[in-house]
């Protein structure tokens, strides 16, 4: 039977995606599209199905998979806690109190957060490491590039690629933050020295792909009756 699925952020851009993917993936069904408060959209028909947006959904949801803003992330998380309701999250510019209400509802159930749903960017991440770590005199630095509505600056993939680097050189790159056009998502991790630059990108062309990665991640993490507790992307590709 398909798991009944929750889209939180599901007027936002992957929250879309989000809405015409689960549609057509035999594997799930859509149990909720839910917006803020405030939004123009509550009570209005889920194109293509019978449902409405909604604040709230129901309580049997197999799992919430969450593409929103970080101050929406607390209130979700104390819901889903008092329903035992899993948690696939890709909200990016995350404060204290969002951490930390991923934490708590990671006492209950399994929760996945990840900056980036694509598995090239985690290609990109062991990358980026490993050249940190073979040319060791070069100067590193983080290019990232968005479209102009996109609000946190460096992007939470561009950190999570920093934190690789941190890794081995123990302090964090530098980085160069555009925000322009509507341009989907551009890494690039470059490698400078005095004769020679090392450039290693991913471009990604369709944000369809964060979508996938997503709901990759949420069939992951039913399978098996997780244990409560926080999981990475990396999870679901090495376990």
């Amino acid at each position: 039977m398909p798991a009944s699925i929750g889209v939180h952020g599901a007027t936002g851009r992957l929250g879309r995606e989000l809405l015409v993917l689960l549609q057509s993936d035999a594997r799930f069904r859509l149990g909720a599209a839910l917006v803020g408060p405030d939004s123009a959209m509550i009570h209005r028909p889920v194109p293509g199905t019978s449902l409405q947006f909604a604040v709230d959904g129901p309580t049997d949801l197999a799992a919430v998979i969450d593409f929103s803003l970080p101050p929406a992330l607390p209130g979700l998380c104390a819901r889903l806690a008092e329903r035992r309701i899993p948690l696939v999250s890709g909200t990016t510019g995350l404060d204290a109190e969002a951490e930390a209400a991923l934490d708590r509802l990671a006492q209950q159930v399994p929760v996945l957060w990840a900056p980036n749903f694509s598995l090239g960017i985690l290609v990109l991440a062991r990358l980026a490491r490993d050249a940190a770590r073979w040319l060791s005199e070069h100067d590193v630095g983080i290019v990232d590039l968005h479209h102009r509505a996109k609000r946190d600056a460096p992007s939470g993939t561009a950190l999570r690629l920093g934190e690789a680097i941190r890794e081995v050189r123990g302090h964090a790159p530098d980085y160069a933050c555009l925000r322009v056009g509507g341009v989907v998502g551009d890494h690039s991790v470059v490698l400078a020295g005095p004769d020679e630059t090392l450039e290693l990108r991913h471009h990604a062309q369709d944000r369809r792909l964060f979508a996938r990665g997503a709901l990759t991640a949420t069939q992951w993490l039913l399978r098996e009756m997780r244990a409560p507790g926080r999981y990475r992307l990396e999870d679901v590709l090495t376990h």
